[in-house]
């Protein structure tokens, strides 16, 4: 069973914001977001881990916390 690529309007918003940034953290995508389009309808924790499973969206561990980026 092949695993569909169709974004939601958060998934690609996320996007926007990592290939105009490069690279980013989840508070600062959700900074970003909530400054363009208010608070995002669904958290963004569990939507960074589905980006990660399309291989949308690569991580690499920066102390406690996590930088994300599409690759």
């Amino acid at each position: 069973m092949t695993e569909s690529r169709q974004l939601g309007d958060l998934q690609l918003a996320i996007l926007r914001v990592l290939w105009d940034r490069g690279e980013a953290s989840a508070s600062q995508v959700h900074a970003e977001l909530l400054a363009e389009r208010g608070p995002p309808p669904t958290p963004l924790a569990p939507t960074l881990p589905k980006l990660g499973k399309k291989r949308l969206v690569d991580h690499r561990g920066a102390g406690p916390q996590y930088i994300h980026r599409a690759p």
